[in-house]
């Protein structure tokens, strides 16, 4: 099996674990019914779309799955009861996974790491201005008159392997 293939299968595979669906839910209820758009659908779309318009990432996944579409209304239903806080669990998982078929490269026997960093512009909601706040400077001296919230992102990532194991972000 190729390795591209596998990583898919693996990454399906976490998708669908109920330790990844407790996390992801951000009510009890969320996600235990069956409906048109699964949690696994949610969280393969959070991942794969290509952030053009909402309609358009919707169309393109949903043409691949070869499923009909749903709604951008009901994505967003969807969406917002998705906790994004779950990301660093799935990475987690997915490098736990490729790491143990042990058929990675590495070079003299040690896995190559890089590690980058950036400031990223968020949109200006309020629950993100509370969670990440912004600058201060001289004409904005609190974080209620930010109007842009801003966080530090980095990212460790195995160069050989293109795997990501981390991808932190605090406030900036």
């Amino acid at each position: 099996m190729s390795r591209v293939k596998r990583a898919l299968d693996d990454f399906v595979s976490v998708l669908s674990h109920d330790e990844i669906a407790s996390a992801t839910r951000t009510t009890a209820r969320g996600f235990t019914q069956t409906r048109k758009i699964t949690l696994t659908d949610v969280l393969l779309f959070y991942t794969f779309r290509f952030a053009e318009t909402t309609n358009k990432d919707i169309s393109a996944f949903y043409s691949k799955l070869e499923r009909p579409k749903v709604s951008k209304q009901a994505m967003f239903k969807a969406l917002d009861k998705t906790n994004p806080d779950v990301f660093p669990l799935i990475i987690n998982r997915m490098a736990e996974k490729f790491y143990s078929y042990h058929d990675y490269d590495t070079l003299n026997g040690y896995i190559v790491l890089a590690c980058d960093g950036t400031k990223m512009d968020l949109p200006p909601t309020p629950e993100l201005k509370e969670k990440f706040g912004g600058y201060l400077n001289g004409s904005v001296k609190t974080y209620d008159q930010v109007k842009k919230p801003m966080a530090n992102c980095s990212v460790l990532l195995d160069v050989l392997n293109r795997v990501v194991l981390d991808y932190p972000s605090s406030p900036a």
